[in-house]
């Protein structure tokens, strides 16, 4: 029919960064949110301080978005506060790259990186996915009082609360 469709996901569970991630996640409405809240806040425009402000306040509105509860908010505000840590970070990463000479296009370098976004972007599901807050800290309790993963090969999925 010759309509052409915007691609909307573009594999983003292989981002090797939390920015990567959105930048594969729900492209249509990532694309909305720049072009129509971070840009005419004013984006990167205003020093490193305004642009951190200007995308937490588009992910805090994203997290609206979703759902009017704060584990929506909560969810969005981790990823906006992830990019943030990361755009501090970016300078002393840059050193430590060079220091130790990483190669950064090595395969090895980039599976490292794509299972540490991958876990950081798990743990913010658990918020986006529970129905309350404290729903979210009691399953994050529950995980992290297991000290040891195969006591999960017997009834530990069960009493998470998964089913």
């Amino acid at each position: 029919m010759g309509i052409e469709m915007m691609e909307n996901f573009n594999t983003p569970y292989f981002a090797i960064s939390i920015r990567d991630f959105w930048n594969r996640w729900h492209i249509s409405l990532s694309t909305w949110f720049r072009d129509y809240i971070y840009i005419p806040l004013g984006g990167n425009r205003k020093g490193i301080v305004r642009k951190n402000m200007n995308k937490m306040v588009v992910f805090l509105v994203c997290g609206l978005w979703h759902g009017a509860s704060w584990h929506f908010i909560v969810w969005d505000g981790m990823h906006g506060l992830y990019q943030t840590i990361a755009d501090f970070l970016r300078t002393p990463y840059k050193k430590f790259i060079t220091k130790f000479h990483v190669n950064t296009n090595c395969f090895s370098w980039r599976i490292l990186q794509t299972v540490i976004t991958f876990g950081f972007v798990d743990f913010a599901w658990i918020f986006f996915r529970s129905d309350s807050i404290t729903d979210a800290l009691l399953f994050i309790k529950r995980i992290s009082m297991y000290p040891t993963p195969w006591s999960l090969l017997n009834d530990g999925m069960y009493q998470l609360g998964l089913d």
